[in-house]
């Protein structure tokens, strides 16, 4: 209540004219941490305090216009990212950024501090091509195999088998990592064999002005509409998961790759995922690969790409032809030699 009485008393009571957009940032962000779910209120903070309050912060918010904005993001192209390995910030990223900067000077003009303003912005054209990491088939019948081999080891190796349980979850439904921590086990249907997406989990590091970012676990609904789903379980994953273990006292309903009440957090299972490729001694890459090679082996398989979006939980078919699958050597030769017959 303290917060919105604050953004009330700042958007009214403050002269337009002389009100500078960082602050009028600090009084959305207080608005949208209570609207908001938690995840985007991070994913704002996180892009007002890096990029955009350090260009445009200390500009009057009546004075942001289509060509301090366009500015804004050649500047930001220009730049060398922090964060190594990157040689420039890409196109989408900065594009996310200028959506999250019109949204904050939409809710403005909502609230009548400025006139509504429809921006055109230009981009050159982004030519990198960002390859899909996705493990080969030998290295997939390794993974399955390594996971069966860790949890036949003794207790004592390992305080959580559960936790390759998961590895295995994502590999043979195609899962993100936040909903395979989600998931519980009154979620799997034994006798139907289909588990059911009803929940993720995140681990969101929100920001605040004076740059102190503290990571925060919650559970929410997953990430769209599309996402809650039924998905089947083959025979070689609920043989797998017949072998989870409770680790709490409540034995009939838990979180599957913690055992208890509480779900581990994405980012303990990134970091024990990372362990055990390196125990199987396969080169790594990061956990959504396991659904990149989920989605592109059943493609490879012939499944429609319809039934596969269905599994993955995206709003079309074309997000999932155009994102996760991209077709094997093998097939464009046989696509070329194909032609060549008639």
């Amino acid at each position: 209540p303290s917060c919105w009485l604050f953004y009330k008393k700042l958007c009214f009571e403050r002269t337009k004219s002389t009100m500078l957009f960082s602050e009028y940032v600090k009084a959305w962000l207080l608005q949208k941490k209570m609207l908001a779910k938690i995840t985007t209120y991070a994913n704002y903070t996180q892009k007002m305090y890096t990029h955009i309050l350090p260009y445009f912060g200390q500009i009057e918010l009546g004075e942001i216009d289509r060509k301090t904005v366009q500015a804004f993001v050649f500047d930001m192209l220009s730049r060398k990212p922090m964060k190594v390995g990157l040689e420039s910030y890409s196109v989408r990223f900065v594009k996310d950024l200028v959506v999250t900067l019109k949204t904050a000077l939409n809710d403005a003009a909502r609230e009548e501090l400025i006139p509504r303003k429809v921006f055109e912005i230009k981009y050159p054209r982004d030519l990198r091509t960002k390859e899909v990491p996705t493990f080969t088939k030998e290295q997939q019948k390794k993974i399955v195999e390594g996971v069966y081999k860790e949890i036949e080891m003794p207790p004592r190796n390992f305080r959580n088998k559960n936790i390759l349980i998961g590895i295995a979850i994502s590999l043979y439904t195609g899962l993100r990592i936040g909903e395979v921590c989600g998931l519980k086990l009154s979620d799997i249907d034994f006798k139907r064999k289909e588990l059911s997406v009803n929940r993720t989990v995140f681990v969101a590091g929100v920001r605040d002005e004076n740059g102190i970012t503290k990571d925060v676990c919650s559970i929410q609904t997953p990430k769209t509409v599309h996402s809650i789903r039924c998905v089947p379980i083959s025979k070689s994953l609920m043989d797998i998961l017949k072998l989870i273990k409770p680790r709490s006292k409540n034995k009939q309903d838990f979180f599957i790759t913690s055992g208890k009440e509480k779900p581990q957090s994405p980012r303990d299972l990134r970091v024990a995922y990372k362990s055990f490729l390196m125990r199987q001694g396969i080169p790594y890459i990061k956990f959504h690969a396991l659904r990149h090679t989920f989605a592109t082996r059943c493609i490879e398989a012939g499944i429609d790409p319809k039934t596969v979006s269905s599994i993955l939980g995206h709003a079309t078919p074309a997000i999932t032809l155009s994102i996760y699958c991209h077709p094997a050597e093998n097939l464009r030769r046989k696509c070329v030699e194909a032609f060549a017959k008639f």
